[in-house]
């Protein structure tokens, strides 16, 4: 069985790959674009993104957990891919001819025609395949020339605001370049085997429930940005979108953990293996409690200074979206851990799907009735909202089986440690301690020191309340012996 520890290092490289770029060339893009292009640009690719997660159904979770438990016996693989794959095809042609329709019937315009690429490349997003076989380095190198690839043409390419249509094809164009380059590994991997209706018509029914999480949690995602669309300037939408940009990057990595760790709990569930499968949940919560406290006090001290290097005056408005929106870190953070390492794992998948639905209930009557008249105050609410119904439900429904609360509470110390590094900045920029310095060395000046202080008192509480979590996890990070052998010592 493939190590943690190297997927987990290939899983950072892959979310560090498709998160780099928007991060690189932001600053660029703000500064060449405007946000008045930008928000066009994201008002229709949210619109995009609805028919992206028609096409994916819920074949992404399903796809991994179905290929992790068959992964030993070749011809069940090689049954369940292809049968897989071909419910994906009908999907991904349905979301595509609706797309279609849309784009010739209301999206008449460049962005909107291009985007097409975008919704094609869902017909090619094989990487259930990949996650569930445990091997994420495939993914990893294959996609890095193509981001590379994009990262150059934007430069070379993109000069003034009018190219906002050059700007939309490689980025769709990057997507869809970006799946396909898996499938010929796919093909050669897994051998043909003729669909079977039958087992399609197995499939069907789990990947439909899901299905239901996939559009709820796709549609709470982009719908703030569609409603602002509607009813605020395309300029308001670029603001929210950008700041709300780097709350998702931060997501995305910590919840890389989850990702990796789906397919081995998928296992370790079918092993029954209960006692193992707890204490990963538990080191879980400590770690990315670690990060996820350190990154959402480091936000809030450093936001001003980060946004007014980093995007620019006109983006300024950037800043109180990052802060408002930082809760959603720990939110998202711990709710991925319990979502991928027990609700999905156990086939929890009725609980799982009506958490989601209610918080796209939640998110939508939020966005409508406040949006019109706050703006992005009433997208911010509506997205904060609707990510803590759903991981409320799920903990309270998971809480006689595995103890949350329990897990949370050992990530008390690091909010401590946020607490103290926040209030270190916080009197530093009060008093204006670095106010005569250019805003880049001030803020790394404040990097660094909220980072020394968070690490010091982190390290300290650590050692002193998770003394034996903490050993334990360090002793996985830094020896050769898989986390398995560390728990069962």
């Amino acid at each position: 069985m493939k190590s943690i520890k190297k997927n987990l290092v290939y899983q950072f490289l892959y979310q560090f790959l498709i998160l780099v770029i928007p991060f690189v060339i932001s600053p660029y893009l703000t500064r060449v674009l405007g946000k008045e292009n930008l928000g066009i640009y994201s008002y229709v690719n949210s619109i995009a993104f609805y028919f992206v997660m028609l096409a994916m159904l819920g074949i992404s979770n399903y796809g991994t957990r179905s290929i992790s438990m068959v992964k030993d016996n070749e011809l069940e693989l090689r049954k369940t891919f292809w049968n897989l794959f071909f419910l994906h095809c009908i999907s991904s042609a349905i979301a595509l001819g609706a797309y279609l329709v849309l784009c010739f019937t209301v999206l008449n315009t460049s962005v909107g025609y291009i985007h097409v690429l975008y919704v094609l490349s869902a017909l090619f997003d094989i990487t259930w395949l990949f996650y569930g076989l445990e091997d994420f380095k495939s993914i990893v190198l294959k996609n890095t020339l193509i981001k590379v690839l994009e990262l150059v043409l934007i430069f070379t390419l993109v000069k003034t605001a009018n190219d906002l249509p050059i700007y939309t094809a490689i980025m769709c164009g990057s997507y869809l370049l970006g799946t396909m380059v898996i499938i010929p590994s796919a093909i050669k991997r897994i051998k043909f085997v003729k669909p079977d209706w039958k087992l399609i018509g197995k499939h069907l029914k789990p990947v439909l429930i899901l299905s239901i999480y996939t559009l709820s949690t796709g549609i709470y995602s982009v719908l703030d940005k569609t409603i602002l669309g509607i009813f605020c300037e395309k300029a308001e939408v670029g603001i929210y979108d950008y700041g709300e940009k780097l709350i998702k990057i931060v997501n995305t990595i910590l919840t890389t953990v989850g990702t990796v760790m789906l397919p081995r709990m998928s296992y370790l569930f079918e092993k029954k293996d209960k006692e193992k499968l707890v204490k990963f949940i538990s080191y879980s919560f400590i770690g990315i409690g670690f990060l996820a406290f350190g990154c959402v006090f480091g936000i809030l001290g450093v936001a001003d200074d980060f946004i007014l290097l980093y995007y620019g005056k006109e983006f300024m408005d950037c800043s109180f979206v990052m802060k408002c929106l930082t809760p959603i870190i720990l939110i998202v953070s711990f709710g991925n851990i319990i979502r991928t390492q027990y609700i999905l794992p156990s086939k929890k998948d009725k609980m799982y799907v009506i958490s989601f639905l209610m918080s796209m209930i939640i998110n939508a009557i939020i966005d409508f009735a406040l949006i019109p008249f706050m703006g992005i105050n009433g997208a911010i609410i509506g997205t904060i909202a609707a990510e803590l119904t759903s991981v409320l439900i799920q903990f309270i429904s998971v809480r006689k089986e595995i103890p949350v609360w329990m897990f949370l509470c050992k990530t008390i110390p690091f909010l401590f440690s946020g607490i103290i590094m926040f209030a270190a900045l916080f009197v530093l920029n009060y008093f204006h301690a670095l106010g005569d310095l250019h805003v880049a060395a001030r803020l790394v000046i404040e990097f660094v020191i909220g980072l020394v202080i968070y690490l010091g008192v982190a390290a300290a509480l650590a050692y002193t309340i998770l003394r034996k979590d903490t050993k334990a996890i360090l002793a996985n990070l830094f020896k050769r012996k898989r986390l398995e052998e560390n728990i069962e010592q």
